[in-house]
């Protein structure tokens, strides 16, 4: 697998649309929100379906580097978050007329707090992926705020000296609880199905792909998932993680 930067992640990606024909916004027949915290396994999810080639796109189109990756491809002074849109909606569409999207709670409020509600989209169905392993998630966390590599197909910018420090680790876990909190008390009672990345991860478990596509009465045959994603957790990783729960005490 060829590693790309952000910048160029973002450069091809803007490059594969722009050759694209648009899809009208009246041509959606649905719309599709998948909401998580980072690490948890959104990415992985979102990709499945993704290759299914009926679930749209679900990137993280509303991710800060997406945004500026938009703005800098096409030479735009003024971002305007509405145009924005509205060109992801045209030209992210699958032909079966779904439109979809991934964003992490952050994301959502700080796309909020700049005035623009990202569910003023109307969504259709909204799904929450979780992760059970909350030292698993913020150990990876705290790795890829270093690292700046936040799934296998980007380089790293950054490699890690030696071992993440323990507090790194636990502020890591803080943002995730923090992020959990905002869910619950705000997001939680519109979510139609939650996901829990150690029931997903493995292609071999299709349950999860499979109600999703059944709640969009979506018809998939013999489900047959595949990505591009590859494990990003090394030995050395499980061992650092292993010792942190000896710290902890956690079994």
């Amino acid at each position: 697998m060829t590693l790309h930067s952000l910048d160029e992640a973002m450069t091809g990606l803007f490059s594969y649309l722009e050759s694209i024909d648009d899809i009208p916004v009246t041509q959606i027949t649905q719309k599709v929100a998948i909401i998580s915290i980072p690490r948890s396994g959104s990415s992985l999810f979102c990709n499945v379906l993704e290759h299914t080639n009926q679930f749209g796109y679900p990137l993280e189109w509303i991710c800060k580097g997406f945004m500026e990756g938009y703005q800098r491809y096409f030479k735009i002074p003024d971002f305007n978050i509405t145009s924005y849109i509205d060109y992801v909606m045209r030209k992210s569409v699958t032909k079966n007329g779904v439109f979809s999207i991934h964003f992490h709670v952050e994301q959502y409020t700080a796309l909020l707090h700049s005035g623009f509600d990202i569910f003023s989209l109307g969504f259709d169905h909204i799904y929450y992926v979780n992760r059970e392993d909350k030292l698993e998630q913020a150990y990876s966390y705290a790795k890829a705020q270093i690292t700046n590599q936040w799934s296998s197909n980007l380089k790293c910018d950054t490699e890690i000296e030696g071992v993440l420090s323990k507090s790194l680790v636990f502020e890591s876990l803080n943002s995730i609880v923090k992020s959990e909190e905002y869910y619950e008390q705000y997001l939680a009672e519109n979510i139609d199905r939650v996901f829990h990345y150690e029931d997903f991860s493995q292609l071999n478990k299709t349950t999860a792909y499979s109600q999703v596509l059944d709640d969009m009465n979506i018809e998939y045959g013999s489900l047959q998932l595949s990505t591009f994603m590859q494990k990003q957790r090394t030995i050395e990783d499980e061992l650092a993680i292993k010792k942190l729960r000896a710290y902890l005490s956690v079994k």
